[in-house]
């Protein structure tokens, strides 16, 4: 579809062809790779995984504590919370 669009030959430099950048970075928003689960809740035992929404660059992050400490933490934040907030 590029090939058709730009009409080059073999050898040509794509990276001045601005407005092809520019639609395929569009076309590319939004997209998240699948990602296979290797672990399960019992193999890893005590984890906290966090998400942080779309951002700027419309990607969602996710991370995960494993450390004790923080956990516990994390705990100790969540029990003093109101339970109305809901985010």
């Amino acid at each position: 579809m590029i090939k058709a669009m730009l009409n080059v030959d073999n050898n040509q430099d794509i990276s001045k062809f601005y407005k092809i950048i520019e639609f395929l970075k569009h076309k590319g928003e939004g997209y998240r790779p699948k990602k296979s689960k290797i672990f399960t809740r019992q193999n890893i035992g005590n984890t906290l995984v966090g998400n942080i929404p779309d951002s700027k660059t419309r990607v969602s992050r996710t991370f995960t504590v494993i450390t004790e400490t923080y956990i516990d933490l994390y705990r100790k934040y969540l029990r003093l919370r109101p339970a109305h907030v809901n985010h």
